[in-house]
């Protein structure tokens, strides 16, 4: 319990407390008993600390030292602490803290709530990785919108939204709670008004003398609390905002749209930008204007806007001389454009400067000429730091990778998983054409080929002797791919449809009919629900397996898809196409949510890391790279791939990248270290497919050759390789 909360066990009338289940700076939440209904339920004391001090009798008192100001602050707080308990208790919304009742005692007055298991959108953030998906954004912001929207409706304003004041209950539902700075949305003249606010998730008009609340205000706090959690980052204290912009200066707050990752919609990321508009009259005018914004739908400011001139300093004129050109007054310039005037007439005085040197010979041609050299050298190197500039700090995008070579790495290593001492005996033979694809099924008991004639062969993966042969659609790339649980196997049959082979039995049980081109791209979700098809004129359908029915169809991208790949939570569909770019794709909406311009070159193959944080892509011109999903990108480009990059695995431990290809035979990338390690393969062999077992018992590969290789992994050092360290290769690793 807190040195200044009530004791365990004391009593408020029918109540007991049990425990402190938070204090902030205005008061103490307890949890307590209700000893009538032997209930658990949460109150909150009126208690601030700074003005107020807690008696040995309990009672609390306003602290004086001489200052009226003590004991008027206290008495205004009580009043707005009992017109909060009032305001509450009128709702009966699921969306907003319940009050059953409050009462007064002790000098001050509690507050009595339901109790909810559960924890604050802030510490949910602290420990889930800083920030939320795109559908736990919209599970918990589009109920929080619902309520707000019933407490404008009442005439009431929160005015104190934050992640803190946003609370998830213990089935996920969440509740908007906190309501001590609840105020009428009609209120008048604001020159007296006394400020309790967050630093971030507040307003300019949450300032005296700074304009007119109303829901537009709350609206702000909702799209600062949903840049905390797309961003990973509180937005920039509007008063820093409103500053730099009155300097003439840039608006220092990053927009939303400006991070690329984690990836979300773009109207997601539109509609919080919007919601942050300094000028009230630009933001979404209600809570349910918003809601619509996160759905996809309009979230322009209604025609009934707050008035602009009840700004009392004129801010709205200085806000407009920052964003409107063709404002009355002449605008300012920002921070790039003195940057780069000031370089202009740097440049304009050299160049002078040295024709007068030259034209009294006090200065030869040769000396000009290293001059200059010397010169363009600093400019570069300036040009080189302007641009670290505005993508750090103004920008917020990944710096520039720098390459660094690293050496061989020390002989205490771990092996690599897998060694060319441990082939199987005999390498499955039996296909007429190219391997396209390798998938294990059944416990990694089974190992599934597929080859270019539409042949798909199944193999045992103990002993390597043939258990089953079905026959697919013959194509460039016959596509199949294995649901991670290793149940079921989808293939493109030749009857033009998508076929669903559940491991061991003796044929085809389910098929999606194709209503489209032919599929040469699958992809099945870690859980099996969803089966992604890349079809042939470029559009995606994603299936919902058991109901068999088309849940999203893609857009028509502008180049031919040449990779997919679900993410480990299916929540997220990557697909890379053939200009180099790889796309995000929502399985909730449908809908796009982002574009990297990944590679110069053709994109051949995607995988996720088991963990989700990175996305591995390969392709040609030797271009293999490591993608970091979260808030912070580190991408990494890995050197040395082989010339064509064809399939890429990870190992179920997260710590191999596998990438097969021309030129370079199969190679294993060691995640942890970044290191490049040799591989069981040998180079020169055109491989075209990769499988990991998903008990890390078995690699398959398979190529041009028409075999498919099977490889067991390493328990321990082959007696043939006394030197680990050898076994690695120098690798140059390029890092952000």
């Amino acid at each position: 319990m807190s040195a200044n909360a009530l004791p365990r066990n004391y009593r408020l009338e029918e109540y007991v407390i049990d425990a402190v289940l938070g204090h902030g700076g205005f008061g103490i939440t307890y949890l307590a008993r209700d000893t009538r209904l032997n209930a658990k339920v949460a109150i909150k004391e009126y208690f601030p600390q700074s003005i107020a001090t807690r008696t040995p009798q309990s009672t609390i008192t306003p602290i004086t030292g001489g200052d009226t100001r003590g004991p008027e602050d206290y008495m205004w707080g009580l009043r707005e602490f009992l017109k909060e308990a009032r305001a509450l208790a009128t709702f009966k919304d699921n969306h907003i803290v319940r009050v059953l009742r409050f009462l007064e005692a002790n000098g001050t007055a509690y507050m009595v709530m339901d109790y909810e298991e559960g924890e604050s959108l802030a510490d949910y953030l602290g420990r889930s990785g800083g920030y939320l998906g795109e559908p736990m954004i919209l599970k918990v912001f589009l109920p929080i919108l619902s309520g707000l929207q019933a407490v404008h409706d009442a005439g009431l304003l929160h005015l104190d939204i934050k992640p803190d004041n946003i609370y998830l209950r213990g089935n996920g539902q969440p509740m908007l709670i906190d309501f001590g700075s609840v105020q009428r949305s009609q209120a008048g003249d604001d020159t007296n008004r006394k400020v309790a606010l967050t630093p971030a998730y507040s307003a300019i008009e949450h300032y005296p003398n700074r304009g007119k609340q109303g829901p537009w205000t709350d609206v702000y706090s909702i799209g600062a609390t949903l840049y905390r959690c797309v961003t990973g980052l509180p937005p920039t204290d509007v008063m820093e905002r409103y500053r730099a912009i009155k300097t003439g200066d840039e608006d220092p707050l990053v927009p939303a749209v400006n991070f690329e990752r984690p990836p979300y919609s773009l109207y997601i990321r539109e509609c919080i930008d919007q919601a942050l508009r300094l000028d009230p009259a630009e933001r979404p005018q209600s809570a349910a204007a918003l809601q619509q914004g996160l759905m996809g739908k309009s979230a322009k400011p209604a025609d009934k806007a707050p008035p602009t001139n009840s700004f009392g300093s004129g801010y709205i004129g200085e806000a407009r001389v920052a964003y409107d050109p063709k404002a009355g007054k002449r605008r300012k310039r920002g921070f790039l454009e003195k940057l780069a005037l000031s370089g202009f007439l740097l440049a304009a005085l050299g160049i002078f400067s040295v024709q007068i040197l030259r034209h009294f010979g006090i200065i030869s041609d040769t000396e000009i000429n290293d001059r200059i050299g010397a010169g363009l050298a600093l400019a570069e190197q300036g040009a080189e730091q302007t641009r670290r500039y505005v993508n750090r700090v103004i920008l917020r995008r990944p710096d520039r990778p720098e390459t660094v070579t690293v050496n061989p790495p020390p002989a205490e290593l771990p092996p690599p998983p897998f060694e060319s001492q441990r082939v199987l005996a005999g390498n499955l033979s039996g296909h007429a054409e190219r391997i396209t694809a390798l998938a294990f099924l059944h416990d990694s008991k089974l190992l599934a080929s597929a080859s270019a004639d539409g042949a798909v062969r199944v193999w045992s993966a103990d002993d390597g002797q043939l258990r089953h042969e079905l026959a697919a659609a013959p194509a460039a790339t016959v596509p199949i791919a294995a649901s991670a649980d290793g149940k079921w196997l989808a293939v493109v049959t030749r009857e033009l449809d998508i076929g669903l082979w559940r491991a061991q039995s003796a044929s085809i049980t389910t098929t999606l009919p194709i209503d489209a081109a032919v599929p040469d791209r699958l992809a099945l979700s870690s859980d099996g629900r969803l089966l992604a098809a890349a079809h042939q004129d470029g559009t995606v359908a994603v299936w919902e397996v058991e109901s068999r029915t088309v849940l999203h169809r893609l857009p028509h991208p502008q180049q031919a898809l040449r990779a997919l790949a679900f993410a480990p939570s299916a929540l997220v569909l990557a697909t890379a196409s053939a200009d180099g770019d790889i796309s995000y794709w929502s399985m909730s909406s449908g809908k796009q949510l982002g574009t990297l311009k990944a590679h110069d070159a053709e994109i051949l193959a995607l995988a996720y890391t088991p963990d989700g944080k990175w996305l591995a892509s390969g392709g040609t011109e030797h271009s293999l790279k490591l993608w970091d999903t979260g808030i912070d990108p580190r991408d990494r480009v890995l050197n040395g791939a082989p010339a064509t990059v064809g399939a890429l695995a990870v190992s179920p431990d997260g710590r191999w990248l596998l990438a097969a290809g021309e030129d370079g035979g199969l190679q294993l990338w060691d995640l942890a270290q970044d290191r490049q390690i040799a591989g069981p393969s040998e180079n020169g062999e055109v491989l075209s497919a990769l499988a990991i077992s998903p008990d890390a018992r078995y690699l398959a590969t398979g190529g041009k050759d028409k075999r498919v290789r099977l490889w067991t992994a390493a328990t321990a050092p082959s007696a043939n390789r006394a030197d680990t360290g050898a076994a690695h290769r120098q690798a140059t690793i390029t890092k952000p």
